[in-house]
């Protein structure tokens, strides 16, 4: 169907579709955004613990290593 042959209110109802239609949408991008972020918050979350973990044997091992050579 072209444009030029729809009606007056064949148009309005087609409007009104299309703005509840992106009413939903709009709702669904910002469901996906929190989701998003509660996503990056998780990983933030489960990825700290595991640095720490990697900072903590970064330490230990530059501390096993000594410079100084005694004197046998």
């Amino acid at each position: 169907m072209s444009a030029k042959k729809l009606s007056y209110n064949q148009l309005f109802n087609k409007v009104v579709e299309l703005e509840r239609e992106n009413e939903q949408l709009l709702k669904e991008i910002d469901a996906l955004w929190l989701m998003l972020d509660e996503m990056k918050a998780s990983d933030i979350q489960n990825y700290s613990s595991m640095l720490d973990d990697l900072a903590k044997e970064a330490l230990t091992s530059r501390l096993m290593v000594s410079k100084v050579k005694g004197e046998a």
